[in-house]
């Protein structure tokens, strides 16, 4: 009974949320129901990485996510003349690129727990 009530309050908050957060959640639910147990398993380690993360590691992450996915939704002509300009690089531009990364990556020990 006292699980019933518990899933009653649920249920009751759920109610409560947005449409699209709603709608967010039951799509969730459905993919969650295809995984393997493997993929479960990652994706609470994934969650569990992530909710361990600060404030700044997360920020840093979307930010590494965000251009991830601007990098895959680039025509590939336009990654191709990317890595020519990289390939025809002189040492002293990579190395400038390098820093601009690094400078965006957290101090080495704060990385976020793999």
């Amino acid at each position: 009974d006292a699980r019933r009530q518990e899933l009653q309050k649920a249920y009751e908050r759920f109610q409560q949320l947005p449409p699209e957060r709603r709608e967010h959640i039951l799509k969730t639910y459905r993919q969650w129901e295809t995984m393997s147990p493997e993929e479960r398993e990652r994706v609470t380690k994934n969650y569990e990485r992530w909710k361990n993360m600060s404030p700044e590691e997360r920020a840093h992450k979307r930010k590494e996510h965000e251009a991830h996915e601007r990098w895959r939704r680039m025509p590939p002509e336009e990654r191709e003349r990317l890595r020519e300009q990289w390939k025809n690089a002189t040492p002293e531009e990579r190395e400038r690129l390098r820093q601009q990364y690094r400078s965006q990556r957290p101090p080495r020990g704060q990385e976020p727990p793999r």
